[in-house]
């Protein structure tokens, strides 16, 4: 499938591609627990050794990217609604506090066993062992889940990653706006995956135009995926169809990894990110693929394979099968060219799609043919032009970014560092400081790092000017202050103080740099330069000394 090259041929990606690996692993060691069934002398939950490993590559997914703990989600479903059979009359059933029938069975995608009126009371008691094993489970996974959860909360220390709004637009509405807008993304994603026709690398900023009134068309969009997938799930638990296990399967398989993306709970820093999508694309197919199978078996006038309890499918039958008994037979042929069709277009779409992933530049080049609104893009690939030293097209770029995205921080920064380049240091000057207006204010504010570099930059950029050295003074400290370990604004911090002949201070500073970094050899050279100065000069040589153990080849410290 198209969608899925982004996970396969970005670096990025490789975590949804080890994540899904043991996600399904995971799955199959549930299903190992479910097939078990061996209890212990106490009247454990049976399958418990495959239940621990289903717990552990659940976690060992969670690990590769966060979207892993859905598994949780998508196993217990499948021990509802398959394994246990449940289906919408049980659940009335229960609810009216009726006893629960005696049909679901333990086994898995297999057909379950009847019993004689005089196994009654052993039917009941092993019912009764069904349903607390059932619940034991849910009661293990929900505890499971809760405790990674948490976890993962102490790790990020209670705080959300930071991001800008043009990372997420919708952010900045008010509800219900906010909630319309990334719920019409639901039906974005799902036209994607069954249309993709126009992928691309970034979604942000501009690309998808806000929903900011109850009127806006694109609600009815909205309406009709939500109902869709409704009328999917009625199917999975009313229906009375066989086929309506691989509903529910792949009906969980589509929404439960999709929900950590999805902004319903919490905001994330994408708009759409194709290579999410990768776990719920599966879930697509094989909707897809049972899809055809049953309008198949639908023309072919319901034919079942061999007895053994498999069904095998032909999308082209031969004229002497059911279809055109029924004169149904062209039917049949249409819909296997319609499939051979579906096959051959999506495959050659996914060899466009690797190519456009060959390069950063190919890359960025195809997402502005599909995305010409996103600043985003320009930037990036006005990066590319500027990594080949094609400075004129790269601030061309970085011009177009701030004319579609006039209060993009970032955008700014990159045309003031190509004009620095380009030793237009009076435009670029100009380019810096409209960044640094641009910055939030006040005295508890989370930015994104790399927006601290326009301090940074700026003050590299007037420290030329000898006049200017307190200026430039300034720039670094706010910089370290909006972050501390910021290693390179020390050093430079420290060679304006020994310009600025508070040596003292220079060492400092210095030293500061080499404490968060004490492989750097140039901030051990100053601090020894520095040291000289005030005479200190074992300590110097001892710097220096250091400065050739990390690079022999340092001819200043020679």
């Amino acid at each position: 499938h198209p969608i899925h090259t982004e996970a396969v041929a970005g670096v990025v990606g490789r975590a949804e591609m080890l994540s899904a690996v043991f996600f399904l692993l995971s799955i199959l060691c549930y299903r190992k627990c479910l097939l078990s069934k061996r209890h212990d002398r106490g009247g454990c939950i049976r399958g418990m050794e495959w239940m621990a490993v289903s717990l552990l590559l659940c976690l060992t997914s969670v690990l590769c990217k966060e979207q892993g703990i859905t598994v949780v989600a998508v196993c217990y479903s499948y021990d509802l609604f398959i394994a246990n059979k449940i289906d919408l009359p049980h659940i009335i059933k229960w609810l009216r506090g009726s006893r629960r029938p005696d049909s679901p069975s333990s086994s898995l995608m297999r057909s379950g066993h009847r019993h004689d009126d005089s196994d009654h009371a052993h039917n009941h008691t092993h019912n009764n062992l069904q349903l607390r094993d059932l619940l034991l489970r849910g009661v293990l996974l929900a505890a499971f889940t809760v405790s990674i959860l948490v976890l993962r909360v102490k790790i990020m220390k209670a705080e959300l990653p930071v991001f800008t709004n043009h990372d997420n637009p919708a952010v900045t509405l008010d509800a219900p706006y906010r909630q319309l807008h990334w719920l019409y993304l639901c039906f974005v994603n799902a036209w994607v995956t069954l249309n993709p026709t126009f992928l691309c690398a970034d979604w942000t900023m501009g690309t998808i135009p806000l929903v900011t009134s109850l009127l806006d068309p694109r609600n009815l969009a909205t309406v009709a995926v939500f109902a869709s997938v409704t009328v999917l799930g009625l199917y999975g638990i009313w229906g009375k169809q066989r086929s309506r296990k691989v509903v529910v399967f792949a009906l969980s398989l589509v929404v439960f990894p999709y929900v950590p993306a999805s902004n319903l709970f919490f905001p994330v820093g994408f708009v759409v990110a194709e290579r999410v999508l990768y776990v719920p694309s599966m879930g697509i197919c094989l909707l897809v693929a049972h899809g055809l199978w049953t309008l198949h078996q639908h023309l072919a006038g319901g034919r079942k394979g061999t007895g053994n309890g498999t069904e095998t499918m032909s999308l082209v039958q031969n004229g002497n099968g059911n279809g055109s008994k029924n004169g149904n037979g062209t039917l049949i042929v249409c819909l296997g060219i319609g499939f051979s069709l579906l096959l051959g277009v999506h495959s050659l779409r996914t060899l466009v799609r690797n190519r456009e992933w060959a390069s950063d530049m190919d890359l960025f080049t195809s997402a502005v043919k599909v995305n010409p609104n996103n600043g985003k893009i320009y930037n990036n690939l006005g990066f590319q032009y500027e990594y080949q030293d094609d400075f004129v097209r790269a601030e061309e770029l970085f011009r177009k970014a701030v004319e579609l995205q006039p209060d993009d921080i970032g955008a700014y920064i990159n045309v003031g560092r190509v004009l620095k380049t380009q030793e237009k240091h009076k435009e670029s000057e100009i380019e810096y400081r409209k960044a640094i207006q641009l910055m939030p204010k006040g005295n508890i504010i989370r930015i994104a790092p790399h927006y601290i570099n326009v301090y940074y930059n700026l003050a590299n950029l007037i420290r030329i000017d000898p006049e200017r050295l307190q200026e430039a003074y300034d720039m670094y400290q706010k910089a370290i202050s909006m972050k501390p370990d910021f290693v390179n604004a020390h050093m430079n911090k420290g060679d304006v103080l020994m310009k600025m002949g508070r040596v003292p201070e220079a060492i400092e500073a210095f030293k500061k740099a080499l404490e968060h970094d004490p492989s750097y050899s140039d901030a051990l050279f100053n601090l020894g330069s520095a040291q000289m100065q005030v005479g200190e000069l074992k300590e110097a040589i001892r710097c220096y000394r250091g400065v050739l153990e990390r690079d022999e080849r340092h001819v200043l410290a020679m």
